[in-house]
Formats: C-alpha cells, structure tokens, sequence
C-alpha cells in the first residue's frame, strides 16, 4: 500500500467522525435570546404566579410610562389555552386595561412603548391602522405578546402571559369554585 492511500486513508477515518460531529450540532435546538435552557435542553417552564406576575408587571409599567389613569377590563386571572413549546397542553393568563382619560398623544405613546419594550429586548412592530397607531411587543422575559392600540379616546393594553404547564379549563373551573 503506497504511502499516499495510507494517509488518505488515515485522513478520512480522523475526518468523518468530525464532519459528522458537525452536521449533529447544526440540528440540535439551541436556546434562543432570553431563553434559559433546563438540564433537558428545553426552556426553563415557568409557574402560573410568576407568570402572572411578570406580565402585570409589565403592563402595568408601560401604563404608568404613558400616564394617565387605567382601568382593568379584564385579567389578571383571565386564562385562555396555549401550546407549550414542547407542544404540549398550556395555560396562560391575559390581562386588558384601558384608558379612561382623554389624554394622550397617539404617535408619542406608540414611540414610548416601543422604546421601552425593545430596551426589554422584546421583538417591537408598528402596525398601520387608520384608526391610530397598533404596537405590538413579543418575546422578552416577561409575556408572550403584549400590545398598545393608542387611538384617539381609545387607548387599550393587552398582554399575554408566558405560558405555562397547565389546563385553562381545570383552572377556570377551579376559580369559578372558589378552590
């Protein structure tokens, strides 16, 4: 055997398990922005409490950065269904204020939130509506989805919490029990 088939050889043996090695990884999920992996590899779950908390946290800074006075018109312990990313059954709470004075500024409003929602390092869209501005945040720490419609006289907040291991109906009959 000539000495150049010998290291060929050589070299596909050393080489293989590596190009393998690397095909394995580039498939493997991987944690994204702000998400904490768990000894399994999948995101961390979070509890109903502190999914609660988080997101009436958060709308609730965002309303005290606009001003103004609020109102709850439905949540914090409103649940509705969601899907674990894992694919599996979830619950997650949602939260709706509004804004009972006339103040605002619509365009103002809209350029405060998304500021300080990005700075939360949330994904931030601008949605045109001919009634007003529409801004939508997602991601983050602390909601699935969290959105300001600042139309004149009209101003609402609406979030959804992180979701979590759970079923909204067993909790929703759970509630209406008083358990």
């Amino acid at each position: 055997m000539s000495a150049e088939l010998i290291v060929r050889r050589l070299t596909s043996v050393a080489l293989t398990p590596l190009a393998l090695l690397i095909l394995i990884s580039g498939c493997t999920r991987h944690p994204s922005a702000g998400e904490t992996p768990s000894g399994y590899g999948r995101a961390a779950q979070v509890d109903p409490e502190t999914a609660r908390r988080k997101m009436t946290e958060l709308v609730d800074r965002t309303a005290s950065e606009l001003g103004g006075e609020w109102v709850t018109t439905q949540g914090p312990d409103y649940v509705d269904s969601c899907t674990l990313p894992d694919g599996g059954e979830g619950a997650n709470w949602v939260y709706l204020v509004t804004r009972t004075d006339e103040g605002g500024n619509p365009d103002n409003d809209a350029a405060t939130v998304t500021r300080s929602w990005q700075s939360a390092r949330m994904t931030v869209q601008r949605v045109a509506d001919p009634d007003g501005p529409l801004v939508v945040g997602r991601g983050g720490a602390s909601t699935a989805l969290i959105d300001l419609y600042a139309f004149p006289g009209n101003f609402t907040l609406e979030a959804e919490s992180l979701c979590f291991p759970g079923s909204a109906d067993e909790i929703e009959e759970e509630q209406s029990s008083g358990s």
